[in-house]
């Protein structure tokens, strides 16, 4: 060589985005009526609350539109006594191929003396 220095670059492996989002929902009962006791989402796990009824609707939105290798979703709730809490989501979730990784939604669910959950995913 004449004193040049070649470079030669690969293509380095790009990481895939990855979704992740939760949702911690708490209820208690107040004067007849299922009603929010707390409330907290993040990333792509949105929760929407259609009004009316004494029993409290919870409806999740995965705004990623839907799971892939490497997802995290994890979701929290709390039934508080004598209170009524139906969670379902807003659509069947998708799940898609992925070249590596595997996707993963956690669930975890206390329900208090008196309390009820309904637990209606769309399938």
């Amino acid at each position: 060589m004449d004193g040049q220095t070649e470079l030669v670059m690969e293509p380095a492996e790009r990481a895939q985005p990855r979704a992740e989002g939760s949702l911690a929902l708490a209820t208690k009962a107040r004067d007849g009526q299922s009603v929010i006791a707390r409330f907290r989402t993040s990333g792509s796990m949105k929760t929407v609350f259609p009004p009316g009824g004494p029993v409290l609707e919870a409806v999740t939105i995965n705004t990623s539109g839907g799971l892939t290798g490497g997802d995290r979703f994890d979701i929290a709730a709390e039934v508080g006594a004598d209170s009524i809490l139906t969670i379902t989501t807003q659509a069947a979730e998708r799940a898609y191929r992925s070249v590596s990784g595997t996707a993963r939604v956690r669930s975890r669910v206390t329900v208090g003396p008196g309390a009820r959950l309904n637990w209606l995913p769309q399938s």
